[in-house]
């Protein structure tokens, strides 16, 4: 009996949080479509929007349509079937959430005018951060265990070796790394701009790996200390990487607003002489001066690219 109650409690809370996820990816989306038509669709197809696409409509498959199936089919969901689904729907979600962390990646190396040190830098910590958490991922889902057939409705794991707060704790020192990265160039270009777009790209990029820096420590301090529950936020935190993610580029792509097109800024224009334009065209070079586009945007659209 109190193991049964304990299911329970478990399910509901996992399907409270995977209903939670839907309904908040759902409602961006509504929110953000003429963003998307405007910026995304009206120009030509490149590696930068199909980079955009997976990371905008992958939580659509392994959030929305996996949880679907989960809550309609798994009372019916042998041991067997339990294991591909949850194998499945953590790997779409872990190459998901690499995708937004990479693309996140980018825009910091950008920042930084991709200079070698600073790329070469990346490329280490993303290989030492990437290959633990792939390697201790392919731990966890190889060791669910949910118990006899048909006697397990939800899909409630009733064992493995957990060690998923590890993953999460990798993810946690990822984002920690790539936003001291970005709190240095923020603080060198916010004490000289009078640019409030300037100042709102570092605010939304900061603020993002604040949120995801808190729920990979949320994620990881809770699936140590309580196995059973596993990773309870990691569909919300899911949705999160993939909405944040999208609202920085959607801001990247609008570029600064017309009143600042002229602005003789510090940080909108000196940052020209440090040779970051030659990159390659912006997706703003139609309808704003050269001169004055920032070049750490210019850098982030060619690196992308989305052009």
């Amino acid at each position: 009996m109190a193991d049964q109650l304990k299911r329970e409690r478990l399910l509901f809370c996992f399907r409270s949080s995977s209903l939670v996820s839907q309904v908040l990816l759902v409602y961006d989306y509504s929110c953000t479509l003429n963003q998307e038509l405007e910026f995304i669709w009206s120009k030509p197809l490149s590696v930068g929007s199909l980079l955009f696409f997976v990371n905008r409509y992958l939580p659509f498959l392994d959030t929305v349509g996996m949880s679907v199936i989960l809550d309609f089919k798994s009372d019916m969901f042998t041991d067997a079937q339990c294991k591909r689904h949850f194998r499945l729907t953590a790997w779409l979600m872990f190459v998901g959430m690499l995708l937004s962390e990479v693309i996140l990646t980018l825009r910091t190396s950008a920042l930084w005018g991709r200079k070698p040190a600073v790329d070469i830098s990346f490329v280490c910590l993303a290989i030492a951060s990437a290959a633990p958490a792939i390697y201790f991922l392919h731990l966890e889902m190889s060791s669910l265990d949910f118990g006899s057939p048909f006697a397990n409705p939800g899909c409630i794991s009733a064992k493995s070796n957990n060690t998923i707060f590890i993953v999460f704790g990798i993810l946690a020192f990822y984002e920690f790394v790539i936003a001291v990265f970005t709190a240095i160039k923020a603080h060198k270009h916010m004490r000289c701009t009078q640019s409030p777009w300037v100042v709102q790209i570092y605010r939304e990029g900061l603020l993002f790996y604040v949120y995801m820096f808190v729920f990979s420590v949320i994620n990881a301090c809770i699936a140590g200390r309580n196995p059973e529950l596993g990773a309870p936020l990691q569909t919300l935190q899911r949705v999160f990487h993939s909405i944040l993610c999208n609202r920085v580029l959607f801001m990247i792509f609008n570029g600064p607003p017309a009143m600042e097109e002229y602005t003789e800024d510090p940080v909108l224009t000196s940052l020209e002489d440090e040779g970051y334009s030659n990159l390659g065209p912006s997706v703003y070079s139609t309808h704003l001066p050269r001169s004055i586009i920032p070049s750490e945007t210019s850098s982030i659209i060619s690196t992308l690219p989305v052009t």
